[in-house]
């Protein structure tokens, strides 16, 4: 394991340093590989399965725990039913899509794709071909995913829920197939890894150095910053990657929910309500923060997918926030008027 984030880290390193390009084109490697992955998974699924209706006939009959050791309960039929046979209810549903539904809604390294386009027409027809592939791969993993569920009902021998993958891999299709399947896994996290390290770079260098200092810097000065900024995160990456949270799944929707309740009003209100403001942008923004770390240190102790995401309250906070500053300021500038 160690061996590996390493690896993993100094091609971060390395293509980031390339800037936008070097990311760009890296990134067009790494979906095809992730395309070629969910294909030939799929492919195995379905022929060790026998079908997508085999898989549904099947899934419907299949009870217990996935994980011998950890608490995830399967009721008889649930694999098929929207709120987990009763193990989830609608609020932590609606609540999950606050989180990695409005946050990936939200995500900067998107934004910076749009604005990198070289004209409108490029920027609308990236997002509309995007939508197409991501429909049909999210359609292909969840029939991966109950493909597995159904070839292996439980499993033991594994730590954690985000190991459960590789392992049935592993066990149910040849080396070389495994192999293909965990490269399209490492392409998916090494291009999410690079673009967000670009973002963090850019938005230091360009939003916080350049407004601190008043003297003009030469382009050579901000792109050696850049690259030192990116080595400084990279690094402290690697350092949190050696002790992984206990799930994935749960850690990554408090950090989307982070980023619904911080950049989703500012970004989305800004463009399409004319009303909003550079304040009810900052404002919103500083609401939806506290409201989120507060309601993470309420509830620290939760660790389920089945929980209420703190984003929920985050967001509703985050937009009336927005709302109230933004129409107050109109009424302001109605009184002086």
């Amino acid at each position: 394991y160690p061996v590996a984030i390493i690896i993993v880290y100094v091609f971060v390193l390395y293509t980031t340093f390339g800037g936008m390009f070097s990311i760009a084109k890296s990134d067009g490697f790494n979906s095809f590989i992730i395309i070629v992955g969910v294909m030939v998974a799929i492919t195995f699924i379905l022929e060790k399965t026998q079908g997508i209706s085999a898989i549904m006939a099947q899934a419907k009959l299949i009870e217990g725990y996935a994980i011998s050791g950890i608490d995830y309960y399967t009721p008889k039929g649930s694999l098929l039913q929207p709120l987990a046979g009763g193990n989830m209810t609608l609020l932590s549903l609606v609540s999950a899509f606050f989180g990695w539904g409005l946050g990936l809604a939200a995500n900067p390294q998107y934004t910076v794709r749009i604005i990198a386009a070289k004209d409108d027409q490029t920027a609308k027809r990236m997002i509309a071909r995007s939508i197409i592939i991501l429909a049909v791969t999210y359609v292909a993993l969840a029939f991966i995913g109950l493909g597995s569920r159904v070839l292996m009902p439980s499993v033991e021998n594994v730590d954690s829920m985000d190991a459960l993958f590789p392992y049935v891999f592993n066990a149910q299709f040849p080396s070389t197939v495994s192999g293909i399947i965990l490269m399209a896994i490492m392409a998916a996290a090494i291009s999410t890894a690079n673009s967000q390290l670009l973002v963090v770079s850019g938005s230091f260098v360009y939003d916080i150095y350049r407004m601190m200092k008043p003297e003009e810097e030469n382009d050579d000065k901000l792109l050696l910053l850049s690259r030192v900024v990116v080595f400084f995160a990279g690094s402290m990456a690697l350092i949190l990657a050696f002790s992984p949270p206990e799930s994935l799944i749960v850690y990554g929707g408090y950090v989307w929910g982070v980023f619904s309740a911080v950049f989703f009003l500012p970004l989305y209100g800004g463009i399409f309500w004319p009303r909003a403001t550079r304040n009810s942008a900052m404002f919103s923004m500083i609401a939806g923060l506290l409201t989120m770390l507060i309601s993470i240190f309420v509830k620290w102790h939760a660790q389920s997918i089945f929980d209420v995401n703190p984003a929920l309250p985050s967001v509703i906070v985050a937009g009336v926030v927005f709302w109230i500053v933004a129409v107050h300021e109109e009424s302001d500038d109605e009184v002086k008027y």
